[in-house]
């Protein structure tokens, strides 16, 4: 899947490409610009293809040839499946290193981008779930901290630890989480259907960048087209 593409000559291109078995490798397609380079369909992003390319032990590997496979059409149908699918695609270059190989993340990243002709926010959330969960972060949901009353809106979340704690949020390291969003992220975690008219969607979206853009202390920067402003405060790393 090609996560990034830009030109290094007029005839030449440097690409970022998440592979399933080899993670993420970066590559110049030399001649990739001229008419009968072996790089059918051309390497763009959100394009699903089969690759050969020579690793290097420094720099840029070598991209010696691209079949493009899937031109991921839904994608390029609406608005908000576009900015949907480039969400998905920051998630993954923001939270995935070098040749680190994730296999079920790079299917998630397939079935997501194939879903956004359906509910492309909910497709962008799964996919936001799974980059936190294939990466070692998934959010603790369930834990023996007693939770506040069932008459309290608000639960607390801490982004260190990932859990629900019982501070709500108000003045204290916790960030102020709705019961709906909880309630979401469960049904996701679950694996169970999510109707894309559920208000909890677009929190729960804003609240999975913010762990994400935590995490990794860079915002995400596509979020905001797709679920809206994201207010959580930043905060430092727990190492900090």
């Amino acid at each position: 899947m090609c996560v990034r593409e830009w030109d290094w000559s007029e005839t030449s291109q440097t690409v970022a490409l998440f592979t399933r078995e080899h993670g993420l490798i970066r590559g110049l397609a030399k001649g990739a610009r001229r008419p009968k380079a072996p790089y059918s369909g051309g390497i763009t992003v959100m394009t699903l293809g089969e690759v050969v390319y020579y690793p290097a032990r420094s720099g840029l590997a070598t991209i010696a040839e691209w079949h493009l496979t899937d031109p991921v059409t839904p994608a390029r149908r609406a608005l908000d499946a576009f900015h949907a699918g480039m969400l998905m695609i920051e998630a993954v270059q923001l939270a995935v290193t070098d040749q680190d190989p994730h296999p079920r993340l790079f299917e998630a990243l397939v079935i997501g981008l194939g879903a956004l002709g359906e509910t492309a926010r909910v497709a962008a959330l799964r996919v936001l779930w799974s980059v936190l969960v294939e990466t070692g972060h998934e959010p603790t949901l369930e834990t023996g901290v007693p939770e506040p009353p069932p008459g309290a809106r608000l639960v607390g979340f801490d982004p260190r630890s990932g859990a629900i704690t019982r501070d709500p949020g108000r003045g204290g390291a916790a960030w102020r989480v709705r019961r709906e969003t909880l309630d979401v992220l469960r049904r996701l975690q679950a694996g169970e259907v999510i109707e894309a008219g559920d208000p909890g969607v677009e929190r729960a979206g804003r609240l999975l960048s913010a762990c994400l853009s935590r995490l990794v202390d860079r915002p995400v920067r596509t979020s905001d087209r797709v679920f809206g402003p994201t207010d959580v405060p930043h905060l430092p790393h727990a190492r900090d």
